[in-house]
C-alpha cells in the first residue's frame, strides 16, 4: 500500500504491519504539509447545505464540530467506510443459546484463546482467510461457512512482486478501460484458475472476476 508521488523507504517490507501503515501516513502528510488542513479529534455534529448564490461555482456546506466553530467548504466528502460498524446476523437459530464465544472478525486481535478449539468461521472474504490462515495448527479444527464461491487470488504475482503493485497502474487503468469487459474477466479467472482449481474445490462463484470484491491470501 503506497501512493506513487511517495513510495516508502525501500527497506520496508512489501505488506506492511500495520505500524509501519500509520507511519507511512505520517510520513506522507510531513512530507506535503498536510497537518495544518487536518483537525484531530473532531467531532462533526451536522452538516448542511447553505443557500447558494448564482455566482457561486460550487455547492457550499455548512459543517458544525464538536469544538463549537461552524465552517463553510465547497465539497464535503464522507469517508466513514462501510466496514466501519460490525454485523453480527441475530436471524441465526440457535445463537442465543450458543455457549462458545461469539466474536466478530473487528474485535480478532491474536490467536491467544483459540488454542485446540473447533472454530468456524462465518463468510469467505479477506478478514475470514486472513484468520484461517492464523490459527491454521493452532485451532483444533477450522470452518469456512460461506453461502457462494469466491475468486481467491495470491497477494504476489508470478514474479513476486505485491498483486497490486502490477494490477494498479496507470498503464493497467487504460488497459482495463479498453479491453472488452468479457476478455478481462476471461483472462483473471483464467489467472486464478493456474494456482486454485475452483472448480475441483466447489469455490466458483456464480459471477465472473469483477462484479465482487476477490478474496485475496
Amino acid at each position: 500500500m503506497a501512493y506513487s508521488d511517495f513510495p516508502p523507504p525501500p527497506e520496508w517490507p512489501n505488506f506492511m504491519h500495520h505500524s509501519y501503515v500509520q507511519k507511512y501516513l505520517e510520513m506522507y502528510a510531513k512530507h506535503f504539509d498536510l497537518i495544518k488542513y487536518i483537525h484531530f479529534n473532531t467531532e462533526v455534529i451536522e452538516v448542511r447545505r447553505v443557500e447558494e448564490d448564482d455566482q457561486d461555482l460550487f455547492k457550499k456546506w455548512s459543517v458544525s464540530l464538536s469544538s463549537g466553530i461552524t465552517k463553510i467548504y465547497s465539497a464535503v466528502l464522507i469517508c466513514t467506510g462501510h466496514h466501519c460498524e460490525p454485523r453480527i446476523p441475530t436471524e441465526i437459530n440457535g445463537l442465543n443459546n450458543f455457549k462458545g464465544r461469539v466474536l466478530h472478525s473487528k474485535h480478532y486481535h491474536d490467536y491467544k484463546g483459540f488454542e485446540n478449539k473447533r472454530v468456524m468461521l462465518v463468510g469467505i472474504g479477506n478478514s475470514s482467510l486472513d484468520i484461517a490462515v492464523e490459527l491454521a495448527g493452532i485451532a483444533k479444527n477450522i470452518v469456512i461457512s460461506t453461502r457462494r464461491g469466491t475468486w481467491l487470488f495470491n497477494r504476489i504475482t508470478q514474479k513476486g512482486l505485491p498483486y497490486d503493485v502490477v494490477y494498479q497502474s496507470r498503464f493497467y487503468d487504460w488497459l482495463m478501460r479498453t479491453v472488452p469487459w468479457s476478455i478481462a474477466n476471461d483472462f483473471h479467472e483464467w489467472r486464478m484458475q493456474q494456482r486454485t482449481d475452483h472448480d475441483l474445490y466447489g469455490l466458483r462463484p456464480p459471477h465472473r472476476f469483477f462484479p465482487t470484491t476477490p478474496s485475496c491470501q
